[in-house]
């Protein structure tokens, strides 16, 4: 199969010798620096030349990377697609009805978690505050958007929720008058502080939506996903979680249990038992989906030494998935 970038990708070599492909239609990226990656390769040496065709087969070892370059449109098999989204993505803006979407980092890359294959610099201690609440503000009353969106990602957003809900209190409070304005957020949190209290908090501010990882047994995900100072993490969140099973009245609360796997975590024996875990918990709430994703070499864009254990293999991939 024959693939090219899409209409609305670039793509360029910063000064760090990596290549940034971005792609402006839906602001989805990719940073290449493994200068063994085939698309790396690739890159470099057609790099003075106009790149048409891009055989899927350069990615026989790197599956999931060419899956999610076409799930974000930044390589298709035909432009016309892109065509089509990019008149879709006009005509929606032409409508009343507009979207405005943020992402925000409330505490930068800064997290309480030392994920092994963590791709994030978390040294960075720069925070979100009153200027940027009040420049986010300006901008939501300044758009003639109906519907506004503001997820929050890291990092970990939780370590500054002081600004998340200082923000959507005084979007609501300005919303609340204009009965045609619909505010929507989310967070993307490992979810150890998502205590109840604070829970309680956010909801009353609108974050209806999360997305919490829980990698496998606790076994596994602490060894995975242990805290900055080493301790496991696994009962905490799962303790949260049964507290929002138990908030029966927070009926449009949606969370999506992230499972990031590779071959140890999958084991038969274990994957079984994870699910009856993960089913004995949430029971049939229908508020609650599944994710899984498989562990990538995602520290290497840190320039971190990932065990290579932890690193799922591109050939069990879909087996695994499938299991």
């Amino acid at each position: 199969m024959l693939y090219s970038f899409s209409t609305t990708s670039t793509y360029h070599k910063n000064d760090r010798d990596e290549w940034v492909i971005y792609n402006w239609l839906n602001t989805s990226y990719a940073i290449l620096n493994d200068t063994t990656h085939p698309l790396y390769l690739y890159l470099e040496s057609n790099k003075h030349h106009k790149i048409s065709n891009i055989d899927s087969s350069i990615f026989v070892n790197n599956v999931d990377d060419l899956e999610y370059l076409i799930s974000c449109l930044i390589l298709t098999d035909d432009q016309e697609k892109i065509t089509n989204q990019i008149k879709t993505q006009y005509e929606l803006s032409r409508k009343d009805d507009q979207l405005l979407s943020l992402i925000l980092l409330p505490a930068g890359e800064a997290c309480n978690f030392d994920c092994v294959y963590c791709y994030e610099d978390h040294s960075n201690p720069s925070r979100m505050g009153e200027h940027h609440i009040l420049a986010i503000e300006s901008l939501v009353k300044a758009t003639n958007a109906d519907n506004i969106q503001i997820e929050y990602f890291g990092g970990e957003p939780l370590l500054n929720a002081k600004f998340i809900l200082n923000l959507n209190k005084k979007i609501l409070d300005w919303s609340n008058g204009l009965p045609q304005k619909r505010f929507y957020s989310s967070a993307t949190t490992n979810g150890y502080l998502l205590t109840p209290e604070l829970l309680d908090s956010l909801y009353q501010v609108k974050v209806h939506n999360f997305q919490i990882t829980l990698d496998g047994l606790a076994h596994h995900h602490n060894k995975l996903r242990p805290l900055a100072n080493g301790r496991g993490s696994f009962e905490q969140i799962t303790k949260n979680l049964a507290n929002i099973v138990a908030r029966k009245d927070l009926k449009d609360l949606r969370i999506m249990i992230r499972v990031n796997f590779n071959e140890s975590t999958s084991s038969e024996n274990d994957i079984h038992q994870f699910l009856d875990f993960i089913q004995e918990l949430i029971g049939q709430d229908e508020r609650f989906s599944m994710l899984f994703r498989s562990i990538g070499d995602y520290a290497a864009n840190n320039n971190r030494n990932t065990d290579a254990n932890h690193i799922c293999s591109s050939n069990n991939v879909d087996t695994l998935r499938h299991e």
